[in-house]
């Protein structure tokens, strides 16, 4: 050991001379730009000033023990005491293990790369090619909408039936949709193959006011009393072994535009006999939004009903364009394909006797009665009216000289029924058999 003296202060150098020095009863001993201090316990503090210290590994085992913070270039490894390090960083970092690592406080545009590649970053996602490139996905898998959250769901792709799993047909499976058909009256629910029920009191009625309509020349207009209420019909009213089985275990979707004023009030319901399925609400804000449902239809389906909803205290909901498609994917609005050529097809006919001296009834199609009104004269009642009396219809019998349209004392063509008089070849009423009557118009 040799000493050295530099003004007043004196410093001691200490060197290693046999290996294995020992220095005893020092509890200080200053180094460049510090000093070492034993706090007793064999626990040494390193003060510095000036360069910060560099610790080398030099023994290949290396401890460290009661530290919890350690400062590092650029930041700082700290031990919560429960055996987590935690790595607080600015600038780049690298890490040659990512197991057991978790990230907080990851903020826009930050990257953790893999080999150099781009790994994890927030603001990109790699192409997907193929369906299988999704975690989660496989290749008999469709990506979706679920109605419900709004979120993109996978679903099973459709077996073979009726999509088969072909391209999705647009195709409006439901008539009357922009509720321009009300022959039974405008506050009475409208003209439906299955008719529509009001359910839970409140009103309908035919509304044509501004802004109170999408399609056409009228919506429907359903008003509430205070625990709500719904406009219900069957739109598949059986389903059995031998008929309408197609649907079974299919996705159908059912949409509608709806405007409320009111939030939670106007929604959707698709159902069948094994359950139903709720369309989210109408937000309340006044304008006109496009609402979905759709559900896999139960495979033990007896029937299959719709619901027009109004779960508001006395408020008005509107609804126009209605839809109903094969598929999980909604459409605006199209009409129903009979609907665009209504006027071309025969929308009620009638076969039926009146050689006895009673008009009886025979057959029919959208018929639903026949009164007899005296010698060559019937009045037939419509099932389901026309829209207007511009309707045409044409006739003939068993030895029919003509049938024409009887407009004598109130007689005549209406949108509910028409008065019709079966003549013989001199012009006289006459009653005969075979006497069969055809309507086409604007139904």
């Amino acid at each position: 050991m040799s000493q050295g003296f530099t003004g007043s202060t004196q410093f001691v150098t200490v060197r290693e001379e046999d290996g294995s020095p020992v220095v005893s009863n020092v509890s200080v001993i200053r180094v460049t730009n510090g000093k070492l201090t034993d706090q007793s316990g064999g626990q040494v503090s390193l003060d510095l000033t000036g360069t910060p210290l560099t610790v080398k590994e030099t023994d290949g085992a290396p401890n460290v023990s009661n530290v919890t913070t350690i400062n590092v270039t650029n930041g700082k490894l700290t031990d919560d005491g429960g055996g987590v390090v935690t790595i607080d960083v600015s600038g780049a970092s690298a890490f040659n293990d990512l197991s057991d690592v978790t990230l907080t406080s990851v903020t826009t545009d930050d990257f953790l790369r893999f080999n150099g590649s781009v790994w994890i970053n927030d603001a990109r996602q790699t192409a997907v090619n193929k369906i299988t490139d999704v975690a989660g996905a496989t290749n008999e898998q469709i990506l979706t909408k679920d109605t419900g959250t709004g979120n993109a769901i996978f679903k099973d792709a459709p077996a073979a039936g009726l999509s088969g799993g072909e391209t999705q047909q647009f195709t409006n499976l439901i008539e009357n949709g922009n509720f321009s058909q009300w022959g039974n009256g405008t506050s009475v629910p409208p003209d439906a193959l299955n008719a529509w029920t009001l359910l839970d009191g409140g009103s309908v009625s035919q509304e044509s006011g501004a802004g109170n309509v999408l399609f056409g020349e009228f919506s429907l207009a359903l008003l509430s009393d205070a625990s709500g209420n719904s406009l219900s019909r069957f739109f598949i009213p059986v389903i059995t072994t031998s008929e309408n089985t197609i649907f079974r275990g299919r996705d159908l979707t059912f949409s509608c535009w709806i405007r409320a004023t009111a939030a939670n009030a106007g929604r959707l319901l698709l159902g069948d006999s094994g359950g139903s399925s709720n369309s989210p609400y109408h937000t309340g804000g006044g304008a006109w939004e496009f609402i979905s449902v759709t559900r896999t239809i139960d495979a033990s389906a007896t029937n299959i009903n719709l619901r027009l909803t109004n779960d508001g205290n006395t408020t008005t909901v509107y609804f126009d364009g209605m839809c109903i498609v094969d598929g999980d994917t909604a459409i605006s609005y199209a009409q129903h394909p009979y609907e665009s050529v209504a006027k071309q097809l025969i929308q009620g006919w009638i076969h039926y006797d009146q050689a006895s001296g009673t008009a009886t009834l025979v057959d029919s199609y959208n018929v639903s009665s026949i009164t007899d009104r005296g010698t060559g004269e019937a009045t037939i009642n419509w099932d389901i009216d026309f829209a207007d009396a511009n309707y045409v219809i044409a006739g003939t019998g068993k030895a029919v000289g003509y049938v024409t349209i009887d407009s004598t004392g109130g007689f005549g063509i209406f949108t509910d029924s028409v008065d019709v008089s079966i003549r013989d070849n001199n012009g006289s009423e006459s009653d005969r058999d075979n006497v069969g009557v055809m309507a086409v118009g604007n139904h």
